[in-house]
């Protein structure tokens, strides 16, 4: 028997990269639902008012963050819970974290904005050493914290109808969002005059404009998966550990923002403490090229969730691994593209932020040394992002410290002493390195512990014997017919008894050709084929239209549906059939009795 026969057919990663893709555009606008408001309000108000006006949109960036990173708790917590739970076909979990998620948001949003309203003045101390600052500080910041309940409530629900399928609704919720944001910014602050108070007001505004569409049309969407219901029926006991399951998810992830806050934070005291006002200007100038590079990246990051939390629950390690590899070469062309853009043109970067002429021509090397540590910034939060919905939270927790608190402050404090605003940027080059590299270290360890278990990075298991076959095709006749004798061929050479073997080949062949028959374009398929105790599972999934082969009913007419016949084919080889439809994708599980002598061998 040859245990390692090579297979005709092989695993691409392209069904699984296609969806990734489409998540992709609706996920980066929904990174920009707070980040651009600030990003938009700093350039315009750096070009309509001044670069001050600018430096108080950016000191009050830490409040933002902090309100992202509670809303990325429970959004991450939520999505990578949700993913799970479809993986494994738990849908009444699925609707309960998506309501506890819901809700949690709103509350979250009203808190924040009832504590922080009253000490605003206060707060603005905290977050700029420079008095002259203040006055501007306060004007944009009083107004601006009336946006958090709309901004945690729009920033969830992008996630989630992205998560349910609907990318193209959650993308035009955040271009009313985004849009809107803009053109009120011109209104309200060139032809109103009312300056940087206009700016907030346009930003608040915008918010509620792009929730209000979003809430209209999902709510209203009969292709809708996830409900909302009760989460106070099970009890209070229940409902805190449901909140404990989303926070423990989230964490992590809502590590690396908190954290973010508090380095912005840091690094506006130490700027204007080492370079005064013109320091805390070129902060904030490289702060909003960062804001532009973490919506490329916090695209990503969204993207990847939901698609790695549903393999994840499918134990399907092979595709994550392509996938994460697919999505690194990505990152790693979008930010050397940014590393490339502003070591040659460091000037658009500080002009675009509303800085004169001089202070420009002194600080174009600060920017250089700036953008190095984006690279590291990026990849760290792909890793936290990752390793939070594998359930490697120690490890994101290690990396999002280290990176965002242990390393950065004692390494850019005493740089800075020695070497003035250069050593700030030094600072954050080193931070970045050790994060990872304490992070590559607890992952080698792990690997060592868990015995041959795990093995890489990844920290995830490789595929273990209960896998049998793992490959993709195009849903044509020709290669419903060739996987079909592949699929065989290799179980057969693997002991599993002929009579499931050919039931499952023969299962997957018409799968195929329904699939060819139903779809004008071609359709990409997954298949695994797995032992699971006495049964083989035969799994498939492919990004065809949506159609349930568990609830077809043929027509009562002969010959009017080609369908028919092959799921009658299917429903009577198969001991169970299980269908969902998970991120826009059918996922159909097909279970066949093994025989005992197969199990006895």
């Amino acid at each position: 028997m040859e245990a390692n026969r090579i297979m005709k057919y092989t695993k691409t990663g392209s069904l699984v990269n296609k969806r990734f893709r489409a998540f992709f555009i609706p996920a980066l606008l929904s990174a920009m639902a707070t980040q651009m408001g600030v990003f938009f309000d700093g350039i315009i108000m750096g070009q309509l008012i001044d670069s001050a006006a600018m430096a108080s949109a950016s000191a009050s960036q830490p409040l933002s963050q902090l309100a992202a990173a509670l809303t990325v708790l429970i959004s991450t917590g939520a999505i990578g819970l949700i993913a799970i739970a479809v993986g494994s076909g738990k849908h009444d979990e699925a609707n309960r974290a998506f309501s506890l998620a819901f809700y949690t948001a709103i509350g979250f949003g009203l808190v924040i904005t009832a504590v922080l309203l009253p000490t605003a003045r206060n707060v603005v101390r905290l977050l700029t050493p420079v008095p002259e600052l203040w006055d501007s500080v306060y004007a944009y910041l009083h107004i601006l914290l009336w946006r958090f309940p709309f901004c945690a409530l729009l920033m969830l629900m992008a996630d989630l109808v992205c998560a349910d399928g609907m990318e193209k609704m959650s993308t035009i919720a955040i271009s009313i969002q985004q849009l809107s944001n803009i053109a009120l910014d011109f209104i309200l602050i060139r032809f109103l005059n009312l300056g940087i108070e206009g700016a907030a007001m346009a930003t608040v505004l915008s918010d509620i404009a792009g929730l209000g569409f979003m809430l209209w049309r999902y709510f209203g969407s009969k292709q809708r998966t996830f409900r909302l219901i009760g989460v106070l029926s099970s009890g209070v006991k229940a409902l805190f550990r449901g909140f404990g399951k989303i926070a423990k998810s989230g964490v992590a992830t809502a590590s690396g923002y908190a954290l973010a806050a508090v380095r912005v934070w840091f690094l506006m005291r130490v700027t204007g403490e080492v370079g005064g006002s013109d320091g805390t200007e070129v902060l904030a100038a490289c702060l909003l090229y960062l804001t532009l590079m973490s919506m490329f990246s916090g695209g990503i990051n969204q993207s990847v969730l939901p698609l790695v939390g549903v393999l994840f629950g499918e134990k399907d390690y092979h595709s994550i691994r392509m996938l994460m590899r697919y999505v690194a070469r990505i990152l790693l062309v979008i930010v050397g593209a940014s590393l490339v853009f502003s070591m040659v043109f460091p000037q658009v970067i500080l002009s675009v932020a509303g800085l004169d002429a001089d202070l420009i021509a002194r600080s174009a090397n600060d920017v250089r040394l700036y953008s190095v540590s984006l690279i590291g910034t990026a990849f760290t939060f792909l890793l936290i992002y990752y390793y939070t919905t594998v359930s490697q939270t120690t490890a994101a927790g290690i990396l999002a410290w280290t990176e965002g608190l242990l390393a950065v402050i004692p390494a850019v404090w005493l740089l800075s002493r020695a070497f003035g605003m250069t050593g700030v940027w030094l600072g954050l080059i080193f931070a970045e390195i050790a994060g990872l590299a304490a992070t590559w270290l607890y992952a080698k360890r792990v690997c060592v512990k868990s015995g041959g278990k795990l093995t890489d990075f990844y920290l995830i298991e490789k595929n273990g014997s209960e896998l049998l076959y793992d490959a993709s095709i195009k849903a044509t006749r020709e290669d419903a017919v060739g996987i079909s004798a592949d699929v065989i061929s290799v179980l057969t050479e693997k002991g599993v008894d002929r009579i499931p073997a050919e039931k499952a080949g023969i299962v997957l062949e018409e799968t195929a050709v329904n699939l060819a028959q139903m779809n004008k374009k071609p359709v990409d398929m997954d298949v695994r084929v797995l032992e699971n105790g006495n049964e083989l599972v035969l799994a498939m999934r492919d990004n065809g239209i949506p159609f349930n082969p568990v609830e077809y009913a043929p027509p009562e007419q002969e010959g009017t549906d080609s369908r028919g016949d092959g799921i009658m084919v299917l429903r009577s080889m198969a001991g169970r059939i299980d269908y969902s439809l998970v991120l826009a994708l059918n996922q159909t599980t097909i279970s066949f009795i093994l025989p005992e002598k197969n199990k006895e061998d």
